[in-house]
């Protein structure tokens, strides 16, 4: 079970690169071609943190929707923001969920292949003064057993928006992020075929 966060709102976070792209409207654009590149595989259920473009529940309603469902995974989708030369993925996983490291990275790979620099930053755990989860989405989802968050390019850097904007590369990223479950699950393709004999 796998319960997908698009983060932010509709309009949240728009690009000073291009004034019409929206954060939370390509998290959540991406969020859906994921879901469905993830569904290809056998055994996998799919939730939402929001199920309309408008919805934008709280970091601790989004957290607690993975653990309510019972949810392996929570994996939290974003786009960063800094300077425009900014560039490369970021992954953040829980304090509680160590094993989320291995995974995250791969997720992260993924998407720095298809982005100019080809730059993973950190895939890190980031803690407040007392040792909790930095991140509220992460703290309040933390009770799953791999919970993520990651920061797929810059929408800050007009190269990486160029890509991560795009319906063609959100289906190639999303079909090599759900091939990266796949792996770390052991997960089969709903239409994989059975191997032919090898010849003698």
């Amino acid at each position: 079970k796998i319960m997908l966060d698009p983060g932010h709102g509709q309009y949240d976070n728009r690009s000073p690169v291009d004034g019409s792209f929206y954060e939370g409207t390509n998290n959540y654009k991406y969020a859906l071609v994921l879901k469905e590149a993830l569904l290809a595989y056998e055994g996998v259920e799919v939730y939402l943190t929001r199920n309309s473009i408008t919805e934008n529940p709280s970091l601790e309603q989004r957290g607690k929707m993975a653990v309510t469902k019972g949810c392996d995974v929570f994996l939290s989708i974003h786009s960063n923001a800094a300077t425009a030369s900014a560039y490369g993925v970021e992954g953040y996983y829980s304090v509680k969920t160590p094993s989320a490291y291995k995974l995250l990275v791969n997720l992260c790979h993924t998407v720095s292949d298809n982005l100019p620099g080809s730059k993973v930053r950190r895939v890190v755990t980031k803690t407040n003064s007392n040792g909790t989860d930095y991140y509220g989405v992460i703290r309040s989802s933390a009770a799953v057993k791999y919970s993520m968050l990651i920061e797929q390019g810059f929408h800050t850097n007009a190269k990486e928006l160029a890509c991560i904007r795009i319906d063609e590369w959100h289906k190639k990223v999303a079909e090599k992020q759900a091939k990266a479950f796949a792996d770390f699950f052991g997960l089969k393709l709903k239409t994989e075929a059975p191997k032919p004999a090898e010849p003698k």
